[in-house]
């Protein structure tokens, strides 16, 4: 009966095909793992004590993909369509979501003092991008720590602002509904309009984005950030995201093979190879999905071919933004929103290494040379 949150995680990973063991694939974990949360929470939203009348189940589905993904693209207002209950089911996955399952995982597995199997190490290792399990534990714990603070400190100062309006009850579950939306970049709203009312509103309007920003950039970067204060002491990874990593990853890919150097760099500091064709990798299957999305979508959705191609964008980006049109997809348009919604959370990469078997080659062939461009 030990550890049996994360073998559910692991489990499906661990083995199969010809009764032989094969190696764990974080990935492939990770998109199981969402699936089974979006499986779950669209079960529970379509519950009767979730809605205020009954939905369908590719909307239950589709709200559940929406706050498992973080994005907010929503097929049915969640302020007044849901009640308590249900809103209460779209926060978690929010949380869940935007904290990291592999994080909640672990951290609920030693709260109650199970002990992992070898397996499961090796899992949370990869998963934290640490040498070992103690290090791995740690940073579990502090991604935790942070995401709880900068929550605490949302709710307390938003409650300043919505509790003479609303009251103690509902003041206090807004202030809530809205800082865990908005640190986990979420995009739900709590009316039709979402915070429009209070676009002039300096306290409200600068606390939020405080929170989508904190959120944005993540525990690694805030905290070295405080840490080192100075931008020379500053790591070159966190200098690039602060810098828009992908961009800068290309541009400057870009800028080296015009020069005829083949090593990029970055803060007087060389980039791997392996992480060039990572980003030409991430976004060519960006550049894919969406544009299989958005033609898809034409021939599904009666739109603006702009509109379209907006909330195409808009769903792989997990950004949440629509001009109208999520409301007119239709079926067939949902599903392919939630497809996209999913890719776009997971990351290409993800998908691609989900999609496909590594194995590492040993074989060299002669180099040729042809024309580009």
């Amino acid at each position: 009966m030990k550890s049996k949150l994360l073998d559910l995680l692991v489990q499906r990973s661990a083995t199969m095909g010809s009764q032989k063991k094969r190696q764990i694939n974080p990935p492939r974990l990770l998109l199981e793992s969402f699936l089974v949360l979006i499986g779950l929470g669209a079960c529970l939203l379509k519950l009767p004590l979730a809605t205020e009348a009954p939905i369908s189940w590719l909307e239950a589905a589709f709200t559940a993909t929406s706050a498992v993904t973080v994005t907010g693209l929503a097929v049915v207002d969640t302020g007044s369509e849901f009640t308590l209950f249900g809103q209460v089911v779209i926060l978690t996955p929010i949380q869940l979501g935007g904290l990291g399952l592999m994080t909640f995982a672990v951290l609920t597995a030693l709260a109650l003092g199970f002990r992992m199997r070898l397996s499961h190490q090796v899992v949370v290792k990869e998963a934290f991008n640490e040498v070992s399990l103690q290090t791995a534990k740690r940073a579990g714990a502090s991604i935790a720590l942070f995401a709880l603070t900068a929550e605490l400190i949302g709710v307390a100062v938003l409650s300043i602002f919505f509790v003479p309006e609303f009251g103690w009850t509902e003041g206090l579950y807004q202030a809530l509904f809205y800082t865990i939306s908005a640190f986990n970049n979420a995009g739900f709203a709590l009316s039709p309009d979402s915070l429009s009312a209070y676009v002039g509103h300096a306290g409200i309007s600068l606390t939020v984005t405080a929170l989508f920003i904190t959120g944005g950039l993540g525990y690694i970067v805030v905290m070295e950030v405080i840490e080192k204060r100075r931008w020379s002491r500053l790591s070159v990874y966190v200098k690039i995201i602060l810098g828009a990593t992908l961009l800068l990853n290309l541009l400057a890919a870009t800028r080296s093979f015009l020069r005829g150097n083949l090593n990029v760099s970055f803060f007087r500091r060389s980039l791997h190879q392996e992480t060039v064709l990572k980003a030409l990798a991430a976004v060519t299957i960006g550049m894919i999905t969406v544009f299989f999305a958005v033609l898809a979508l034409a021939i599904i959705v009666d739109d603006d071919f702009l509109d379209i191609a907006f909330e195409a964008v808009s769903a792989f980006g997990t950004v949440g933004l629509s001009r109208g049109t999520t409301a007119e997809l239709g079926s067939a348009g949902q599903l392919v929103i939630m497809a996209v919604m999913l890719i776009g959370r997971l990351g290409p990469l993800t998908l691609g290494y989900t999609l496909t078997v590594r194995r590492k080659s040993h074989v060299r062939y002669a180099t040729t040379e042809f024309p580009v461009g």
